[in-house]
């Protein structure tokens, strides 16, 4: 499969392939320009359901059958393909749908307002199961026997989510494959098929697998590819086949979430992605010797491949010498992972690390292992540890005999098993009476929303743009759903109403000030043209028991990229702020549109001590000070951080009890700089943070330029009593903290 490199932007394509045209969709200049057209195709069967921005793949003109008796291929790649050209989610009702060939998700170009052809964020395939209650979840059962898919050699994908390169159509480019997403499916391996992957998605900013379990008995693999990038897989379920998730092909900085492997015959996990990947929630469960996890990287670069693993459980079903955790030749970091009948915890480059109790539970509390890389470009890279400021060449270890894991170690990073959704019971359509909102980008939806989020919990925005001129504000208690983040947008389209003043700016949507709220936004858009300093999307003042998940931060040109904008204020303050009692769980948080303006930020932590976790970050694209600020703030985990430029990724003052799990991207700290600057802060910790360098003096992205490696560093930490300390140029460290972060 065709690699590219990891820069992860909309590519423009200088001079078109006349072949490729008709894989170019046509410039959406109503009601906003490069957003969504809100058209709903009368040859639909199933109108209801189409108005709210779903094609019924079981419905005209498609017609799948649900019950799995006759073979569904055609019928569902049609409805794919229909549902991508319209912007809308194609929706899996409630049944068994039987394939024989492989469902291609295939996402094409996109033609700007300016004329550039690009990729296409907003033209995503995005596959969607019913999840009524009471229903069983849809599957996909891939027939015995089918054709091509009995050759464990040349491996064949049941279900296949690829992006189209910009200068070749019929090749994959993961960069540029936005938003596309499985979700709420299940997937059947049938027997006599033992070349197939069950599913592959590569993808970056927005993509991802949610909620889905595998049967891959009798197959090779349950999911290929890594999301990274602002994307990410969750809460997946793996029982069988040679490999559970093979991750030897990801995006910058790949994430997965709460996910379970089931006796899988090689490896529950193969390792070899681009920079650090973060599993945190992971369950594997095995009758094999292992190694469970394997980390082998192909391409022998030091920001190839590095593992960090947190808050997971191993289990081998009998004891034996033999028995695995991982093996690897990159360096990686364990934190609270929990191993049952295990010998030895890693083999490594020439030695290997015994468990010291073979037989029953262990706690690993915390193992930071450094390897070092060869040298790259001529230049040897490093891989510490750093403790309390002090460098460290050799392992970290601390284990715990004969401590089980709690009930909840996986369950503590998803969302619960009944998040709401449209099809919730008591769920309100804002386009529905009383509220009838108009969601057609023009009209002021203001008062609708605001009245439905005062009369009830669950609010649900169908495919539309709903267009506001004061901050809509919700209650503790209120959820936010849409169709999908680039389908379901809340916007502001002028300098008006609330959104005047670009000193004093008000957000699109604010939480109740309240610790105990549980909150949720989910599967919507909110967007601020550039042309309104006045609004930034998100004020977020929620607890520890709420939820953002796929929420797409909008920040774009009003009348369209390329063309003169008119004068307007400088844009001052963050895009997204989380402050007060602001806490909870956010999923897949990615901004890339960011300003030079002094003092802006993509997203601003400031003064927040409820728990406050982010399963994969994208803060990338701001040209000021930081991407990212924590300030005066606590407890705050981010598992999975992706950046690219100059500036700082991340920047923490005067916090404490902040943990970061896995960084990459193309980035290069400033001559004398840092990539991650850390101030007044006693206990903190950093692991596995590992860039993709850019070429030294060459522009790159977003105005940066690449910096000489050995004139910049990863982390410099200010200490609270006044002195400095920076790592060495070109050490990539395996970890360093500080104190004892919890």
């Amino acid at each position: 499969m065709r690699e590219h490199a990891a820069i992860c932007i909309l590519l423009f394509i200088p001079s078109f392939l006349p072949a490729s045209q008709q894989y170019v969709h046509d410039t959406v200049s109503e009601p906003v320009h490069d957003l969504i057209s809100l058209d709903v195709p009368k040859s639909l069967g199933n109108q209801p359901l189409a108005a709210l921005g779903y094609v019924d793949i079981t419905a005209a003109p498609f017609e799948a059958d649900h019950t799995g008796r006759t073979d569904a291929t055609n019928a569902i790649q049609n409805a794919v393909n229909f549902a991508r050209d319209h912007q809308m989610v194609c929706f899996f009702p409630s049944g068994t749908y039987r394939i024989s060939d492989t469902l291609s998700c295939i996402q094409g170009y996109y033609r700007r307002q300016h004329g550039k052809v690009s990729g296409a964020p907003n033209f995503p395939c995005v596959l969607v199961g019913s999840n009524k209650k009471g229903e069983p979840r849809p599957k996909i059962v891939l027939a015995p026997d089918s054709p091509g898919f009995n050759d464990p050699q040349k491996p064949k994908y049941a279900v296949h989510f690829w992006a189209r390169v910009v200068d070749d159509p019929d090749s994959p480019q993961p960069n540029i494959c936005f938003n596309q997403m499985f979700v709420n499916i299940d997937i059947t391996i049938g027997r006599g098929n033992p070349g197939t992957v069950a599913i592959r998605l590569r993808g970056a900013q927005g993509s991802g697998i949610q909620d889905c379990t595998i049967d891959a008995t009798g197959g090779l693999t349950g999911l290929e590819g890594g999301c990274g990038s602002g994307g990410s897989h969750a809460n997946i379920k793996v029982i069988g086949g040679r490999i559970g998730l093979d991750l030897r092909q990801t995006q910058p900085a790949p994430i997965i979430t709460a996910i379970t492997l089931i006796n899988q015959a090689e490896a529950a996990i193969l390792c070899d992605g681009r920079q650090a990947l973060c599993a945190v929630g992971i369950k594997i469960h095995s009758n094999t010797k292992g190694p469970l996890i394997k980390i082998e990287p192909k391409w022998d670069v030091y920001f190839q491949g590095p593992l960090v693993l947190v808050d997971s459980e191993m289990i081998f079903d009998q004891p034996h010498p033999a028995n695995t955790l991982l093996s690897s030749t990159r360096s990686f970091y364990l934190q609270n992972v929990y191993a049952s009948n295990a010998a030895v915890v890693a083999q490594l480059p020439g030695r290997t690390v015994p468990s010291e109790s073979p037989v029953g539970w262990i706690r690993i509390k915390e193992y930071a292992q450094p390897i070092r890389p060869k040298p790259y470009r001529n230049l040897q890279y490093d891989t510490s540890i750093y403790i309390d400021g002090k460098k460290k060449r050799h392992h970290l270890m601390s284990v715990i005999q004969d401590q089980p894991p709690p009930e909840d170690i996986q369950t503590r990073h998803i969302w619960p098993a009944d998040f709401p959704t449209r099809q919730s019971t008591d769920a309100v359509n804002v386009k529905t009476p009383p509220y009838s909102a108009k969601g057609d980008g023009f009209a002021d939806d203001t008062q609708a929303l605001q009245r439905a989020v005062s009369e009830n919990e669950i609010i649900f925005l169908p495919k539309g743009i709903y267009r506001i001129t004061r901050t809509l504000r919700l209650k503790p208690n209120t959820k936010i759903i849409g169709v999908h983040k680039a389908f379901s947008i809340i916007a502001v389209r002028e300098d008006e109403g609330y959104f005047t003043d670009n000193v004093k700016p008000k957000p699109l949507v604010e939480t109740a000030d309240s610790k105990d709220a549980d909150s949720v936004l989910a599967f919507c858009g909110l967007y601020v043209p550039h042309e309104v300093p006045g609004a930034y999307a998100l004020e977020w003042s929620a607890g520890r028991n709420s939820i953002c998940r796929d929420v797409d931060y909008m920040l774009m040109p009003g009348t369209g990229y390329g063309r003169r904008t008119p004068d307007h204020a400088p844009r001052i303050t963050p895009f997204v702020k989380i402050t007060g009692a602001g806490g909870g769980k956010w999923y897949n948080f990615e901004l890339g549109k960011g300003l030079v303006n002094s003092g802006y930020r993509q997203i601003l932590v400031q003064g927040v001590s409820e728990p406050l976790a982010f399963y994969h970050l994208c803060p990338e694209g701001a040209r000021s000070e930081a991407n990212m600020e924590i300030v005066d703030s606590r407890n705050i985990r981010l598992y999975g951080f992706k950046g690219e430029g100059n500036t700082f990724m991340l920047w923490v003052r005067n916090s404490d009890n902040i943990s970061l799990f896995g960084y990459g991207g193309n980035a290069s700290g400033r001559s004398g700089s840092a990539l991650f600057k850390i101030e007044n802060t006693p206990n903190f910790l950093l692991a596995n943070i590992v860039d993709h360098p850019m070429t030294k003096g060459k522009p790159a992205i977003r105005g940066a330029v690449g910096t000489d490696p050995e004139k910049y560093h990863m982390i410099v930490e200010q200490t609270s009593n006044g002195s400095t300390i920076k790592t060495t140029p070109l050490d990539r460290p395996t970890l360093y903290k500080r104190g004892n972060p919890q």
